[in-house]
């Protein structure tokens, strides 16, 4: 009998256990779509016919730097859902070759070609070679890819700037010179690298963050303009593996329950490899996360109860009734 109660109260326990790790994934959700709902660029870019609130970004980063206005061909590296692109038609000239690139489809947008291709493989490169006119060099080339890796910061971090780097490997072969190559970085190890090789290709490189960019998103966008357009570049410079050969190792997170001993202050200003300066959770995911000590080292706040949630929830709920 004592036996047969004991499974009982384990089953309950395992039951009751699953059920708090999918409320807490439920909250996760709903906190997310609240966010994105209440978020004024959200409403713009419906407003205006944008597919996405980074449309906004280029926009505040052409109006600081006016290189659309002249620009008569532009070309999109990771262009989906094609945002960017609907910029680049409205700000340059009429009749301007504008093309986009990604591994999703991009649904058609007037006056521009778009490509379902990786921007790592030749194939990529001769299918704009195929799409771009004879003589033809880019003016514009535009990135703001970001790479999907399950949370895992630090290998997003490198990711990201490896994708950035394959990026700025296609502009030397297509810009012209005096081009400009815009493109967004993450504030990681790999950030002074990255600066580097555009230093070495580019007259001016600014580094700047427009107010469309979340401010608690380690994001940034790197402005390069005069294309030197070298006749040879050391393929080193736009080599991964050499040009970010000491930031290879992977950083493991810190648990403030142990003794870590003392470290050195990161000179990059952000944690290495994480993306997202503000983290909260609530505290059922606190609860049941199988390492709760190096949830206390890298999250800011941790939510006890719903009511500091309570008007995310009505914006979400209301928005999800409107549908």
């Amino acid at each position: 009998m004592r036996a047969s109660c004991a499974a009982a109260a384990a089953a309950a326990n395992r039951i009751d256990a699953a059920s708090t790790r999918a409320s807490a994934r439920l909250t996760r959700e709903r906190a997310r779509c609240a966010r994105s709902i209440a978020d004024k660029y959200y409403y713009l870019a419906k407003e205006q016919g944008f597919r996405s609130r980074a449309a906004f970004k280029l926009v505040q980063l052409n109006r600081k730097y006016d290189f659309l206005s002249k620009a008569r061909a532009c070309m999109d590296l990771c262009a989906a859902p094609g945002g960017w692109l609907q910029v680049a038609q409205k700000y340059m000239p009429m009749s301007s070759t504008i093309v986009g690139v990604d591994l999703a489809p991009i649904r058609p947008i007037r006056g521009v070609t778009t490509l379902v291709e990786d921007i790592t493989t030749q194939s990529c490169r001769a299918a704009l070679k195929r799409v771009t006119p004879q003589g033809l060099k880019y003016d514009v080339v535009i990135h703001d890819g970001a790479p999907n890796v399950g949370g895992n910061f630090a290998k997003e971090s490198y990711t990201q700037a490896a994708l950035t780097l394959d990026s700025l490997r296609l502009a030397t072969e297509f810009l012209g010179p005096g081009g400009w190559f815009v493109t967004k970085v993450f504030r990681s190890v790999e950030y002074h690298a990255l600066l580097y090789a555009f230093q070495q290709l580019f007259k001016k490189v600014e580094s700047t963050k427009p107010v469309a960019s979340r401010g608690t998103s380690a994001e940034i966008y790197v402005v390069c303009s005069g294309y030197l357009a070298p006749t040879k570049i050391d393929p080193r410079l736009l080599d991964a593996r050499h040009l970010f050969a000491d930031t290879e190792a992977e950083i493991q997170p810190l648990d403030v329950t142990k003794d870590n001993g003392k470290r050195k202050r990161n000179r990059s200003g952000y944690e290495d490899g994480v993306s997202t300066l503000y983290k909260e959770c609530t505290a059922e995911e606190f609860i049941v996360n199988e390492k709760p000590g190096e949830m206390l080292g890298s999250h800011h706040t941790f939510i006890l109860d719903g009511k500091v949630r309570r008007q995310e929830r009505d914006v979400f709920l209301a928005a999800i009734e409107s549908l």
